[in-house]
């Protein structure tokens, strides 16, 4: 299942790609061009992205539904908390390299092709290395990823962590900022939370 989820990010975060190419292919093909088959290849690839897109947004919801209703997920902390770039050039490199592949020449078909093998490649790649929440679309529907170090209720420390979290506007950043928080673990490095005013504390 986490294999599913990791691809369905994946796929999220080229989901623009495929949408620029289906427009692109779309207008050389109502000029009168004979490019149908680039035409259905991209329309595949835009709806199996939709698809992922869809399989992935919905875990994420719904994972903060459960947390929300109590419904599963560990009691923490987390302090000294700030924002997190995930955006680094290497991970950018999993979006760019895609792009890349049909940007720069005419042959649609063979970009097309190109595309497909790349997008496999640095999938298994996205998923091997649990990159689960280094996808762009994370930002466009309210996410935001924070690094700060966890502790357990007994402020145990735990080590630090990334958080993923949903509209984070009470929040109030600083190395003196402490928070508590149910959460699941989404990876090795990562977790997806909620903050639970009805516990929150003053550090």
């Amino acid at each position: 299942m986490r294999t599913l989820i990791s691809w369905a990010s994946f796929l999220s975060g080229n989901l623009p790609i495929c949408a620029i190419l289906l427009v692109s292919v779309m207008f050389k093909y109502f000029s009168a061009e004979k490019v149908l088959i680039p035409l259905i290849f991209a329309g595949c690839y835009t709806v199996i992205c939709l698809i992922f897109t869809g399989i992935f947004l919905y875990t994420l919801n719904n994972t903060i539904k459960q947390l929300e209703m109590k419904n599963g997920g560990t009691y923490g902390r987390i302090q000294n908390i700030k924002i997190q770039n995930i955006f680094s050039s290497g991970t950018m490199t999993y979006y760019i390299l895609p792009f890349i592949s049909f940007a720069a020449g005419d042959d649609l078909l063979k970009n097309e092709i190109i595309l497909f093998i790349l997008i496999l490649i640095l999938g298994k790649l996205y998923v091997q290395e649990r990159m689960i929440i280094y996808t762009p679309i994370l930002g466009l529907v309210g996410y935001i990823v924070l690094a700060g170090r966890l502790l357990d209720p007994s402020h145990k420390e735990l080590g630090e962590t990334l958080l993923l979290i949903k509209n984070p506007n009470q929040l109030v950043l600083g190395p003196r900022e402490e928070y508590d928080i149910i959460y699941k673990r989404v990876s090795d490095y990562a977790i997806m939370g909620i903050i639970d005013l009805h516990y929150q504390n003053e550090p």
